[in-house]
């Protein structure tokens, strides 16, 4: 059987490309390597899920590869700011992702900018 190596979808025979992702198939799916924690590096912990997911895609588009780890439950919105978010790179990437989120510009809080 054929499968998408990008979405993992399963096709018959016969069929040559990917309807969903336009990628050729291929015989069989290659074994995705698991992550051990001791892999990974926390680089930067914060209590609201936007700034998270806003240095995720600022380090995402230098081409590291960034995975958040949240405590935040949407069952239970009582525990609010005192759950933390965690983000993780690569040992590798950690020092890169570091460096990159040390020069991020900061944005002045709103009632420091309107004093002025």
């Amino acid at each position: 059987m054929p499968y998408c190596p990008n979405c993992k979808s399963e096709y018959q025979e016969g069929i040559l490309v990917c309807a969903d992702c336009g990628v050729d198939l291929v015989t069989e799916l290659q074994a995705e390597a698991h992550l051990k924690s001791s892999d990974l590096e926390l680089i930067y912990t914060c209590s609201d899920q936007i700034e998270a997911e806003m240095i995720r895609a600022n380090l995402e588009s230098i081409d590291l590869d960034v995975t958040i780890l949240t405590q935040k439950d949407q069952n239970f919105p009582a525990v609010g700011d005192f759950a933390i978010i965690k983000l993780f790179v690569p040992a590798e990437q950690a020092e890169a992702a570091k460096n990159y989120i040390t020069n991020l510009p900061s944005v002045p809080e709103e009632n420091e900018s309107e004093g002025e």
